[in-house]
This record gives C-alpha cells, sequence and structure tokens, in this order.
C-alpha cells in the first residue's frame, strides 16, 4: 500500500479564487481546486497543454496577457530550484541524497 512508498519531495495545490470579480483583497475568499505531487503546472499556460481536443496546442496558444505571469512563476521557480541546487548541478553539493535520505527517514524506509 502506500504506507510503503516514498512520500513525494515536491507538493503543489492549486488556489481558486471564489469572490466575485471587484471584492477587496482583505476580503477575497479562495478555494483549493486540487494538490498535486506528480506534476507542477502553471495555470496560465494551460491553452497550452495538449489534450484529445486539443492535440497541436503550443505555446502560441497562451494569451498575450497571460504570458507576462507565466514567465514570471517559471523565473520565479527556476530561481527557487537553483537556490535548493546551491550552485552544483554536477551533485558535489550532495543535495539530492539528502533529500532522498530525509524521505526515507520520514517514511522509515532502510537503506
Amino acid at each position: 500500500g502506500l504506507a510503503k512508498e516514498p512520500i513525494p519531495l515536491w507538493w503543489t495545490t492549486d488556489f481558486i479564487l471564489s469572490s466575485p470579480e471587484g471584492t477587496p483583497t482583505e476580503e477575497e475568499k479562495w478555494i483549493v481546486g486540487e494538490f498535486n505531487c506528480s506534476c507542477v503546472g502553471i495555470s496560465k499556460c494551460l491553452p497550452a497543454y495538449c489534450k484529445d481536443d486539443t492535440p497541436a496546442a503550443c505555446y502560441s496558444d497562451i494569451p498575450e496577457e497571460d504570458l507576462a505571469e507565466a514567465k514570471r512563476m517559471g523565473d520565479l521557480m527556476g530561481e527557487k530550484a537553483l537556490g535548493i541546487l546551491g550552485g552544483a548541478a554536477d551533485g558535489s553539493s550532495g543535495w539530492f541524497s539528502k533529500m532522498v535520505d530525509a524521505a526515507k527517514d520520514a517514511v522509515g524506509v532502510d537503506g
């Protein structure tokens, strides 16, 4: 069962603004749309997502007004990832093995 599976190293959640347009920021209500641990997505990029009904979807299908926000989010995730790597992409920092060890320890997996 799931108790013997390693825990995901990265979790995301989609928050959906449920307040009517024009609601003051301090009064906004947000709901969780989904939790995900397999694929980190940027909602502004959904028009570029290939599906059965849009098999040729691509980057240019993202509305121009959403591209800047999508780029900002992608850049932010990249900066955070580089910070985690600590500039040692060759693995010399041991960051990945430390994360694997931490995940194994959290679920009680030996070796």
